[in-house]
């Protein structure tokens, strides 16, 4: 029996997900297949792949950074999915256009990174 089972992503109901201006109906999720987390989603952040092909990259790169139930691995999981997917740098400059659009910043409070508004950081 295989570790990992990927499966349709059900959850959308009538709101598509808009990305780069597509709205996106179908995704694909990587779940445990065995053990006590059996149907639990497996990746970081719960993440989910538009195709079976990003699933099964998202799997290597799991599986390459020690992921295992419980164990904490986004740190090394989602700077090495971004590195082999060739979208580090487009997605930091996106993501720093946003907040900035937004007026956020992201602080480290109690180890995790949380964005806030701007104006919560100057007093």
């Amino acid at each position: 029996m295989t570790k990992y089972r990927i499966v349709p992503k059900r959850d959308f109901g009538g709101q598509p997900f808009l990305i780069n201006g597509r709205s996106v109906l179908r995704g694909f999720l990587v779940c445990y297949n065995t053990g006590p987390f059996k149907g639990c989603n497996a990746m970081p952040g719960a993440t989910w792949s538009e195709t079976i092909r990003g699933a099964l990259q998202m799997i290597r790169v799991f599986e390459k950074v020690g992921g295992e139930p419980l164990k904490r691995v986004g740190d090394r999981f989602w700077p090495l999915l971004h590195r082999i997917n060739g979208t580090t740098q487009r997605h930091r400059e996106e993501t720093a256009r946003m907040m900035r659009a937004l007026g956020l910043v992201k602080v480290k409070r109690n180890g995790e990174f949380f964005l806030v508004p701007k104006q919560e950081t100057q007093s």
